[in-house]
Parts: structure tokens; sequence; C-alpha cells
């Protein structure tokens, strides 16, 4: 009989981990189940914005190069504009080399004239003038200045090498 009791066990051992057991199984892996699934979740979304993040620095670094590359052109074909004026300009040369001689005016009105098609031509210049240094004036799109009463003309002083202007407290245009 001991062999039956053994059956016995085994048969209700059986039945026990059908019902209650086996669940109890599944639920004491369903934590590391979870875990495991919330670690694969989190992963993926690490790999996930690290490859977002990469293609934006590749968007970035593409579009920065088209800008850029546009940008010199742009001011390449300025460059070459205002030199083909510069060379071939009758106004310009005349303001530039008789600053006292006939028709200063009409030579003043056309050259400032000039700028201002070449400055109406590109957008991108937000100002373009003209500094003669012989009589230190500066000819912009609609007057002529002396460099003393021209906004920013400490900034200009320095790049022709001149003496920083002190004279600023002189001019009518601005104490009036």
């Amino acid at each position: 009989m001991k062999v039956r009791t053994a059956g016995r066990r085994k048969a209700a051992a059986d039945e026990w981990v059908e019902k209650k057991g086996y669940k109890r199984i599944l639920l004491s892996y369903l934590p590391l189940v979870l875990t495991m699934i919330s670690a694969v979740i989190f992963v993926s979304f690490i790999i996930v914005t690290d490859q977002m993040t990469k293609e934006a620095e590749k968007a970035n670094a593409v579009s920065t190069e088209y800008i850029a590359d546009t940008l010199e052109s742009t001011v390449e074909e300025i460059e070459v504009s205002v030199l083909r004026e510069l060379a071939v300009n009758r106004s310009l040369n005349r303001f530039m080399n008789d600053a006292t001689g006939d028709n200063m005016r009409v030579t003043q009105y056309e050259l400032s004239r000039d700028l201002d098609k070449l400055a109406g031509a590109y957008p991108e210049l937000r100002s373009i003038y003209v500094y003669r240094s012989a009589d230190a004036v500066v000819l912009t799109q609609r007057e002529i200045t002396p460099l003393v009463c021209f906004p920013g003309q400490g900034v200009h002083c320095c790049s022709f090498l001149l003496e920083p202007c002190s004279q600023m407290a002189a001019c009518p245009l601005i104490h009036g």
C-alpha cells in the first residue's frame, strides 16, 4: 500500500500544482517579466533618442553648410558687383579725385543714386557708403556728411587708421 500512498500523494501534488501552484509559479515570475519588459522598453527608448539626436545633428550640419555656402556665394556676388562699380563708375572716379571740381553736387547726386541702385539690387546690404579721405567726408545713399558727424564714425576712424575723432560735439547735425 505504500505504493498507492505515494501515488496518491503524487496525484494530489499534481492536482494542487494544476489548480493553485501553477498560478503561483506564474505569479512569482511576473515581477521578473515586468522588470525585463520595462528594461527592454527603456533601452529601446534610449537607443531611439540617441539615433534621433544623431540624425538631428546631421540635418543641422547639412543645413548650416547650405546656409554658409549661400551666404558665401551672395557675398562673392556682391563683391564682384562692387568691384565692377569701382572700376567703371565715372561718378565715383570724379567724386574721389576732384573734391572741389565743377558740378560736384551733380556728381554727388549721381554717385548717391548709383549707391542706392547697388543697395537695391542686393537687399542683404543694409548700407553702403563711400569715404573720401582727402576732406574726411562720407557719401551715403541719401546724403554727404563729414566723418565726425557720421554715425559710427569711431569705428570708421579706426578702420582707416585715423586718430579717433574727438570733434563729435562740434557736429551741427547731432547738436543742432
